[in-house]
């Protein structure tokens, strides 16, 4: 374990969603070489990261106790700062150098999808989260994002997604290609149950 990682609160979330790693380890079919958590080194992506024979796979954790859905907005909506959560990772990857086809990128929560539309203050409409993710990662296999035909009922959170990319569009395209969102994953009581079970 790297030693920048928190004690365990408010970080016990993150250190089981490792420790799930960890286990596969142990086993050599799942081709897991290392597993570190907190990696210093690494912008945005650093909570838990997985060594592969074939590449690598980064976590971003993000857990909540209150009942607060993962949205589209939660993604591209800007802060104070000038800053979304999407166009963060999207720069820590691109710093670190982790844009790469052989690395997976995994948004990895316990908070479940926006499955409702939204509207923004100026009353832009916002999808549910998996309907446009849905629609989105079949149209970037063979083509980049500049090149898409958007439907009209997206274009307005279209406009807000290609904002978190500044123009840098080869980049955004492979970083959308490996970015993996997994919502509604397991708590704390249900990540040690699937622990102890795999311990058996």
């Amino acid at each position: 374990m790297h030693d920048t990682s928190g004690q365990a609160h408010p970080y016990w979330y993150e250190w089981y969603v490792g420790l799930i790693e960890v286990i596969k380890l142990l086993n050599p079919d799942e081709g897991i070489e290392a597993v570190a958590f907190q990696v210093a080194s690494i912008q945005g992506w650093d909570d838990v990261v997985v060594k592969h024979t074939r590449g690598k796979c980064f976590y971003q954790v993000k857990h909540t106790r209150e009942k607060n859905n993962l949205t589209f907005g939660s993604l591209v909506e800007v802060d104070e700062n000038g800053h979304s959560l999407l166009g963060s990772l999207f720069e820590g990857a691109k710093n670190c150098g982790l844009i790469d086809s052989r690395n997976n990128l995994v948004l990895y929560t316990n908070r479940k999808d926006g499955a409702q539309w939204s509207k923004r203050k100026n009353g832009d409409p916002r999808p549910p989260l998996f309907e446009f993710w849905d629609w989105l990662k079949p149209e970037i296999v063979n083509q980049k994002l500049d090149n898409i035909l958007v439907p009209l009922k997206y274009a307005a959170g279209w406009d807000e997604l290609k904002a978190c990319f500044n123009g840098a569009w080869d980049e955004a395209t492979e970083f959308l290609r490996q970015l993996q969102i997994r919502t509604q994953e397991d708590d704390l009581a249900d990540l040690e149950s699937r622990i102890r079970k795999e311990l058996a």
